[in-house]
Formats: structure tokens, C-alpha cells, sequence
């Protein structure tokens, strides 16, 4: 007899350690989770299986409201986790009589066949589904009813017990503190995410800080940045025929259309200006090429969409150029902005603003055309020299147009030849002989407004005798109907 009542105690005690020993390791597991909804998916399967239940649904306090927030139902195949955002009212997965009775009471209720329950077995869920034990726990945190556990067991008659309560209490302190963890690292991260919208990410790397709150001031740090600037045409224009609403909703559609394309070609958006972008390619000027060719192609199914809108279609002039820049934190204490300081982000302004002269979509400078990682990719040709303000050296400018469809290619790349001639006499003064070539230019696109402009240029020279780049202004006088040219 003494010995049935040791292996009765020594069971009982091995039992109560194996019990706190899977609390430990649960709590353990809760703790370690951080993701609002990977948190929910264990505290559910966690629950599930200390219990004894098949199904498990989690019920929350928000803003003065019940609400489901997660369940879990345990099959043969494996579990079947799902977020919810319903209020309890509207969700028929639960018996409601039952849930109600232990939130107005904050007491758990342990009810063994509820269809024989002669106070819950009218409740509809509890009749038209009959579960075999039903187990409501609430948890309560600092005397405050902050949710409800709701299990179920379809399979057995009294699965659910008082010790088993004992258990699954411990185990809901632990849950109310992971839930609070993890709640706040998810409105931080929102936090750094809404943040990013104003500082984007890529500068906190460029700056080689991880957090803007990392960020001080004077903080600076010197790269290679290619800039592009893109900029709306005739939007003020456009802008006097709109209300107020219509042109932030014009402006809202292109922004949306066109930042996903810098992204996708490893730029960030460091500014939008009014109806202007300024992204930044910290990698290669190939992938700011890439993505101001995306955009003008992007234009087409921009403009049928704002067409539905009732809008009228728009164009864009983009211009390119790289160069050395200082990432800064400028300003003063109370206020600090995100900065690139740069003469080369300068230039790339002043290039985009160059497409209203040669009525171009896309002009890139030398230094972008010099390094660009496979310059045929694109039909690319000189069109001028030109000394921007501020500058003693003139910068050739480039425009760039994607590659037409390929039986138009060979054609389009011969009109490049042909003009590429053209420039090149036009380029060593010969004026006559680089006339003639573009006129053959203007005969296959009389669109070509470069060439209408550089051919004027060339009848000008002509009359007045000047060659105006050949270091101080010079008389030039042809001796011949090739165009060369004595000094």
C-alpha cells in the first residue's frame, strides 16, 4: 500500500514537472517573438496543444471594442492559421452566449457537452456545430480584462480541466506582455517606415547610419551620385485650368506611376518638386539611364489613364548627369534636412531644363555617357556643345531614346550614322558639307527639330563668317564648296 502511494506521488510529481517544464519552454517560445502576426500563430498553436483543443480563437479589446483578431483550427493536413479584424458580433465561429458570459464575469468557463447544457445548448454555433468541450479563458493583466482564449475540442467530452486552467493562466501573463512587445516594435517599425517617407532609407545607408535618430547634425560623408531630374511640361500652364484638388490628384497619379520605376533601377526619390523629381542612382549612371527611358515609356499608360480622369496628356523632360557629391545633415538642431551637395546635381537641373530649347524628352551629359555600362542599348546621339551657367568648359550633351521595335532599327540606326556625319562636319566648322548631310537628315524626319535647329546655326555661320568655338571669336572664309576653311 505505502508503495502504490509513492508511485502515485513520484507520477504526480513527474507529471507537475512536465507540466511546468512545457510552461517554461512556451513562455520561453512567446518571448522570443517579435512579429505581431508569427506572435498570434504560436500563442494559438501553443494553446492548442497544451490544451487538448482543435480549434483556438483569439479575442482582443480594441478601442473599447471586442474584436477577433486570429484563430486556428488543428486538422489531419496540419493547422489552418488566419488574421482577422472582425468585430465579435460579426464573427460566427464562436458560441456567442458562452464568449459573453465569461467576458461579463472575467471567469474562465469549462462546459463539457454543450449541447446537453441546458443554459447554452440553444446558442446557434453551440447547435448547429455541437462541439464535445468548450474551454472560454479570459486574461487579465493588471486587473484588466484585456482579451479572451476560446478552445475547442470537437472530439472528446471534458478535455478541458481546472489544472489545465492553472496552466494556460500562467501561460496568458506571458501573452499579454509579448502582445505588448510586440505591438510596440510593430508602431516603431511603422514608425521608421512613415519616416522613410520623408528620409528615404538609401540616404540613412548612403550617410552609413542606420536610424534616422542616428543622424546628427554636420554628419556628411563624400560618393559618386548620379542625378536626374525630371520635370512636367507646361504644368503651370496646365495647372491655371485646374482646381486645386484636380492638380494634387494629377500630381499624386504621376508620382505613383513613375517613383516605383526609380526604385526598380536602384534609385531613390530625394525630392519631389512640385511637378518635378529629383532621384539619385548611388550605383551607376546606367541605372538613372534606365530609368528615364522607363518613365517616358511609362508616359503612354500614364496618359490613358489620366484620360479617364478626364485630364490632358502630358509630357516630360528629363535630364542626367554624375558626378562627385557630399551626403549632409544641414541645417541647425531643431531642424535638419536630408542634403546632397553637389555641382554635378546642379548640372543635371540645368540639362533638364535644356529639352524646352532642343524640344527633346531626354538629355544625359558626357560624363553620364562616358560611363554608361552598355551605351547601345539605347539609340544615343551628340547633339551639342554647350558651356552651362557657370561653367568654362562646355559639356556635350547627349540625347537618348529607347531602341524602336527591331525592323525599325536598322533604319533608325542609319539616321544616327547619317546624323552622327553631319554633327562631326558641323563640329570641325565645316558648315557647307554638314548642311548638305543634314538636309539629307531632314529629308528622312522632317520632325527633327536638333537638325532644324543646327541647320539654321549653319546658315547663320555662313553669312557672318564666324566660327564661334574655335577658342576666341574667328573669320572664317571657304575657298571651296567642301567647306574648308582658312583663319
Amino acid at each position: 500500500m505505502r508503495g502504490e502511494m509513492d508511485r502515485a506521488s513520484t507520477m504526480s510529481t513527474t507529471s507537475s514537472d512536465l507540466d511546468i517544464s512545457s510552461v517554461i519552454k512556451a513562455s520561453q517560445s512567446i518571448s522570443e517573438e517579435l512579429v505581431l502576426e508569427n506572435l498570434f500563430a504560436k500563442v494559438l498553436h501553443i494553446m492548442i496543444e497544451n490544451a487538448g483543443a482543435q480549434k483556438a480563437v483569439f479575442i482582443e479589446r480594441i478601442k473599447k471594442q471586442w474584436q477577433v483578431t486570429a484563430s486556428q483550427v488543428h486538422h489531419k493536413d496540419g493547422n489552418q492559421f488566419q488574421i482577422h479584424d472582425l468585430l465579435l458580433k460579426d464573427f460566427k465561429g464562436v458560441p456567442h452566449s458562452i464568449i459573453n458570459t465569461s467576458l461579463r464575469t472575467k471567469e474562465p468557463i469549462i462546459i463539457n457537452n454543450p449541447k446537453s447544457d441546458s443554459q447554452y445548448a440553444d446558442d446557434l454555433y453551440v447547435s448547429s456545430v455541437a462541439p464535445k468541450s468548450i474551454l472560454c479563458l479570459p486574461i487579465v493583466y493588471k486587473d484588466k480584462q484585456v482579451g479572451l482564449i476560446y478552445l475547442e475540442n470537437n472530439l472528446t467530452v471534458g478535455a478541458f480541466t481546472e489544472k489545465r486552467i492553472h496552466l494556460l493562466r500562467t501561460l496568458s501573463t506571458q501573452i499579454v506582455i509579448s502582445l505588448e512587445n510586440a505591438r510596440h516594435f510593430e508602431r516603431v517599425e511603422f514608425m521608421y517606415r512613415a519616416i522613410e517617407r520623408f528620409v528615404p532609407k538609401r540616404f540613412l545607408q548612403l550617410l552609413q547610419r542606420e536610424h534616422v535618430e542616428d543622424v546628427k547634425l554636420g554628419d556628411s560623408v563624400k560618393c559618386k551620385i548620379s542625378a536626374l531630374f525630371a520635370d512636367i511640361r507646361g504644368f503651370t500652364t496646365l495647372a491655371e485650368t485646374l482646381t486645386p484638388e484636380r492638380t494634387a490628384l494629377l500630381l499624386n497619379t504621376y508620382m505613383r506611376y513613375m517613383a516605383p520605376i526609380i526604385r526598380k533601377n536602384k534609385g531613390f526619390v530625394n525630392q519631389f518638386l512640385g511637378d518635378g523629381i529629383m532621384a539619385l542612382f548611388p550605383e551607376s549612371p546606367s541605372d538613372a539611364v534606365d530609368a528615364a527611358v522607363a518613365m517616358n515609356e511609362m508616359l503612354t499608360s500614364f496618359n490613358k489613364k489620366i484620360e479617364t480622369q478626364e485630364f490632358a496628356p502630358i509630357s516630360v523632360g528629363i535630364g542626367i548627369n554624375t558626378g562627385d557629391a557630399m551626403i549632409c545633415a544641414l541645417g541647425e538642431e531643431e531642424r535638419l534636412d536630408a542634403s546632397f551637395v553637389s555641382d554635378a546635381i546642379n548640372t543635371a537641373s540645368r540639362v533638364e531644363g535644356l529639352n524646352k530649347y532642343y524640344k527633346t524628352r531626354l538629355l544625359i551629359t558626357e560624363p553620364v555617357f562616358r560611363q554608361l555600362t552598355h551605351p547601345d542599348k539605347y539609340l544615343i546621339r551628340l547633339i551639342d556643345r554647350v558651356f552651362l551657367k557657370g561653367k568654362s568648359q562646355a559639356t556635350g550633351i547627349y540625347e537618348v531614346t529607347a531602341s524602336p521595335a527591331w525592323e525599325l532599327l536598322e533604319e533608325e540606326r542609319e539616321y544616327k550614322r547619317l546624323f552622327g556625319e553631319a554633327f562631326g562636319l558641323y563640329e570641325k566648322g565645316d558648315f557647307i558639307g554638314a548642311e548638305v548631310v543634314f538636309k539629307l537628315c531632314l529629308k528622312k524626319k522632317p520632325s527633327d527639330y536638333v537638325v532644324e535647329l543646327l541647320l539654321s546655326r549653319c546658315a547663320g555661320y555662313m553669312v557672318s563668317g564666324i566660327c564661334p568655338w574655335a577658342g576666341m571669336v574667328q573669320v572664317c572664309f571657304w575657298r571651296s564648296s567642301l567647306g574648308a576653311f582658312l583663319t
